[in-house]
């Protein structure tokens, strides 16, 4: 259960989040490549390394054979990330 504040905050966070990768999202496929997702980290201040992103898309791929991030998993990684 949480307080109307905390969802208001919530829902403020997410709503804003979702503009951005959506700014990013060049192609509006619903998804970003790494070229989008690193604009986007770069923008908010995380200066990785390109073996980060190699490394992440990687594993992605790995994992789901699929080699972009939706919003959600945007969302998980810039939860972590911060």
């Amino acid at each position: 259960e949480i307080s109307f504040n905390e969802f208001y905050n919530l829902f403020t966070s997410l709503n804003n989040q979702f503009n951005e990768f959506l700014d990013y999202d060049s192609d509006s496929s619903g998804s970003i490549d790494s070229r989008e997702f690193s604009a986007i980290l770069n923008k908010k201040g995380f200066m990785l390394s390109n073996d980060f992103y190699q490394f992440l898309f990687n594993e992605l791929s790995r994992r789901t054979g699929i080699m972009n991030i939706t919003f959600d998993l945007y969302v998980r990684i810039i939860a972590r990330l911060e």
